[in-house]
């Protein structure tokens, strides 16, 4: 059933006011069936304005209305707090599945998600004994990591987590979004926060409705929607009469509705709003918004912009159709750079059948160049022929395997990263982790977090202690004012993984104690001798000694997060400056030529014994010569390599001269070397990089 005119009229003409809903409420089809017909078109044209009028005049009314309409309705809310009224006042069976579905599945903003969280989540909790589904977890998640301004209600993310219970909810919202001290009084307060929003979704839903709209208009700059007209003015609709004796006051409802385009009311520009679009404006519609739009009324100009908006909401029906439409503009500016971000979500998004559209509405033929299509979207093509498909993952990995092109690299990792088979792509992506240029390395581990979130596997990547290591010896390694930010960012992330280290020791050996307890308890308890007061008040302090020091463990980990964030900062300055410093000085980008041209690859066993260190006579007078962090980075190097530790025999080379002997790099200017021999390593010379020739002609 389609709105009738008389309330569509009404509904673009009136305000959002108590009297008018009300009045609005009488207006409605009587029957149930009409009016969710009626309901299911409004959302079909993504009417937001008609979707709240509607549904709040139902509600109020106690009608019934379904609540399934939230599955493509819950864009159309027009905020948070009425999202959550909404739906707790919908009925139907698949109510909850539908705003949980759009929830995980629809881009949103970020209060309307977060509103729409809590009310699931309290539903789920009175309803369903609060066994919370998969994808509920995954939306909270999802919006844990999302980076956000200081206008946003960050509040309700810390009663969101505080409500569900959920340690890894608690642990990202904490790391991302301001630390609070984890004790139990707050926590009990951010619940108190969660309770108390839950309660005002549950109030009459006409209680929102304000009885009289008496805010000033917020946001953009405000247009009148009729040109300013002397009243004693000639009337613009040509009669001759002056305008207070003819439209002055059919124009007077008109005048009191303004929008951010000049003579178009609010109404009229939510229904053509193609021509008034700009690269601005366009990023902040809304979902609703975005799924109205025509592509072949938006400027040229403009459509690059709209497919990046349509990709990024997951709307890629809508973004294939158009470019059937449109065709093939060579002449646009950036178009294929459009097409490019679409199929990439696409690709993101593990739709083999839209990435072929896609593809096809390009190339009909469906034969595409070599080079255009990324990896993964060649992968995503073969999905539907398991042998080519297995064939070609055979070949990436096999390239991942061998490429040493940065760029290249972090293209095949994405590539591995295929949502259609998580758990195997996190394998062997986490296999590039090590040799990725550790610039790109953290903005990969961040990507994959998405696919660990999807798998709902814990929210601190153990890997991440592999990427600490690489930074870890990129700052012992290097030297110089410029790197004194870097080499500071590495000790306070040195101290705090130590602290952590530290603590998950006594953890540990806590709760095998609390095991050992409980189980000497259970066989008292089994022999019929009941343990006594004092035994059980040590299990009891036992257990919330367990407790306090997890939740500092947690504490330590978000600060292990923040610093390790740090340190791959300060690692990206230090290299764009010495890159600039390189720049103006061409001459000193010699020196690693110049040790190329005296060593070659190194052979060396994967398994590495653990040795002791023979040092030269004077080698003390020769650490004293050097800079102290120097000395200090190269004792460190001998105790990882006598130890045994895999990390630091990467890049160690041979001298062409002498194969058996060894050089290791310690900063920028010096090199160690040294033989390795079964039980022992023996350490020649710790030298500037500049005497390295007139060594190798000694030796």
């Amino acid at each position: 059933m389609k709105m009738t005119p008389e309330l569509r009229d009404f509904v673009s003409t009136h305000k959002f006011e108590r009297v008018h809903i009300e009045k609005l409420a009488e207006m409605l089809p009587q029957d149930d069936g009409e009016f969710d017909t009626l309901i299911a078109g409004v959302v079909d044209k993504n009417d937001w304005n008609a979707f709240t009028f509607l549904v709040t005049a139902a509600l109020g009314a106690g009608r019934f209305v379904d609540g399934r309409h939230l599955r493509e309705g819950t864009c159309l809310a027009p905020n948070g707090t009425y999202l959550g009224t909404f739906f707790w006042h919908m009925r139907g069976d698949s109510k909850f599945d539908s705003l949980v579905h759009a929830l995980c599945k629809h881009k949103l903003a970020t209060e309307i998600q977060l509103h729409g969280l809590l009310a699931a989540a309290g539903w789920c909790k009175t309803h369903h004994e609060g066994k919370w589904p998969d994808d509920l977890l995954r939306s909270c998640r999802e919006i844990m990591r999302r980076k956000m301004s200081n206008d946003k209600p960050r509040h309700l993310l810390h009663a969101l987590a505080a409500y569900i219970d959920d340690p890894d909810l608690i642990m990202l919202a904490h790391e991302h979004h301001g630390k609070i001290q984890l004790d139990d009084e707050l926590h009990q307060c951010a619940v108190k926060v969660a309770e108390a929003h839950l309660a005002v979704y549950q109030l009459p839903v006409m209680g929102m409705v304000p009885s009289t709209i008496r805010s000033l208009g917020a946001g953009t700059h405000l247009r009148r929607s009729i040109p300013k007209i002397s009243r004693n003015a000639p009337c613009h609709c040509g009669s001759g009469q002056k305008y207070k004796r003819c439209c002055h006051d059919k124009d007077q409802e008109r005048a009191h509705s303004f929008s951010e385009v000049e003579g178009k009311t609010p109404a009229e520009l939510e229904e053509s709003r193609e021509p008034h679009l700009t690269p601005d404006n366009i990023q902040k519609l809304s979902r609703a918004q975005v799924r109205k739009l025509d592509p072949m009324k938006i400027s040229h100009d403009i459509l690059p912009w709209y497919f990046l908006i349509i990709g990024s909401h997951g709307l890629f029906d809508e973004a294939a159709s158009a470019f059937e439409k449109l065709g093939w503009l060579d002449h646009v500016t950036n178009f294929d750079a459009a097409w490019d971000n679409v199929v990439t979500f696409a690709t993101w998004a593990g739709l083999p059948e839209v990435a072929e559209r896609l593809i096809r509405a390009r190339y009909p033929d469906g034969v595409v160049p070599e080079g255009v299509l990324k990896p993964g979207t060649e992968l995503l093509r073969l999905h539907s022929c398991p042998d080519l498909y297995l064939a070609q993952l055979e070949k990436m990995a096999l390239e991942a395997l061998t490429c040493k092109e940065s760029d290249r690299q972090q293209s095949l990792a994405y590539g591995l990263l295929s949502p259609l088979h998580p758990a195997l792509s996190l394998l062997m992506v986490q296999g590039m982790l090590p040799v990725i240029s550790k610039q790109k390395a953290f903005k990969l581990l961040e990507f994959m977090q998405k696919h660990r979130d999807q798998l709902l596997l814990p929210a601190e990547d153990p890997f991440t202690e592999i990427l600490e290591r690489r930074f870890m010896d990129a700052a012992q390694a290097s030297h110089g004012k410029d790197a004194q930010k870097l080499r500071e960012a590495n000790d306070r992330l040195q101290v705090k993984s130590s602290q952590v280290n530290e603590l998950r020791g006594q953890l540990e050996t806590m709760r095998r104690e609390l095991r050992l307890k409980e189980k000497a308890a259970k066989r008292e308890t089994t022999a019929a001798a009941a343990p006594t007061s004092a035994e059980l008040e040590a299990l009891r302090e036992l257990r919330e000694k367990v407790e306090r020091l997890k939740s500092t463990i947690q504490d330590h980990s978000q600060e292990r997060a923040a610093l390790r964030h740090d340190l791959a900062s300060a690692y990206t300055e230090l290299q764009e400056l010495r890159r600039q410093k390189s720049a103006q000085n061409p001459a000193e980008t010699s020196n690693d030529a110049d040790d190329e041209s005296l060593t070659l690859p190194a052979t060396l066993e994967d398994a590495q014994p653990v040795r002791l260190i023979e040092y030269p006579k004077k080698f003390h007078a020769t650490l004293s010569s050097l800079p102290k962090h120097v000395s200090r980075s190269a004792q460190v190097l001998l105790g990882r390599l006598s130890a045994g530790e895999p990390s630091a025999f990467v890049g160690i080379v041979a001298l062409r001269a002498r194969p058996d002997t060894l050089r290791l790099r310690v900063g920028a200017d010096h090199r160690l070397v040294f033989r390795l021999h079964p039980a022992s390593l023996e350490v020649l010379d710790l030298i500037n990089r500049r005497d390295l020739d007139r060594l190798v002609k000694s030796l």
